[in-house]
């Protein structure tokens, strides 16, 4: 290291043989925040999957990831947040729902879709977000409560719009999952 080396750089340099010569989920976690802090969106991008390649089980890895996608895809939050603030719509709600998804804030997204439902109810894609979220929840955890919704959800997206074939072939692939073939 030369005498300008900035610490971020001996820092990530440290992660690397750390990753290397001991790969476990906080040493791949711990690198890809390096590559966040020192401006490398795409390498913290790269080692977080390899991490949850190696371990695609690990809680921690999972949240670095959702970390690693947010700050990629904050130039599009801001752009979907600057369309809000100078006039709503259902389709830029939706949008920016589907983005919180992506970042594993769920919350947020669900929260998202709730007020374009309360503005746009007769705007599908909301209620499609729900669906899909609730039917995630539902097949990670086996929450009743998320199982209900997503399922009311689905039934006002077919209600909406005849043609969401995504909504059908969600419904019947839930139904088949819980046992009720008659109703797939």
């Amino acid at each position: 290291m030369g005498l300008f080396s900035t610490p971020g750089k001996k820092e990530l340099k440290r992660a690397r043989r750390e990753a290397a010569t001991n790969p476990t989920p906080l040493a791949y976690a711990n690198l890809a925040e390096k590559y966040l802090v020192t401006g490398d969106p795409k390498a913290a991008l790269k080692t977080v999957l390899e991490g949850l390649g190696r371990f695609p089980n690990s809680d921690m890895l999972e949240r670095v990831h959702a970390s690693v996608k947010r700050s990629h895809l904050e130039e599009d939050f801001g752009k979907l947040h600057e369309q809000l603030a100078q006039e709503a719509n259902p389709t830029t709600m939706v949008r920016l729902a589907r983005l919180y998804l992506e970042t594993a804030e769920e919350g947020k997204a669900l929260a998202m879709c709730a007020r374009a439902i309360e503005s746009f109810p007769d705007h599908d894609d909301a209620y499609a977000v729900v669906a899909d979220t609730r039917l995630h929840r539902f097949y990670k955890d086996h929450t009743v409560k998320d199982a209900l919704i997503a399922v009311a959800n689905l039934e006002r997206v077919i209600a909406l719009n005849e043609t969401n074939y995504h909504a059908y072939q969600s419904l019947a692939a839930f139904y088949l999952t819980v046992g009720m073939v008659s109703k797939a």
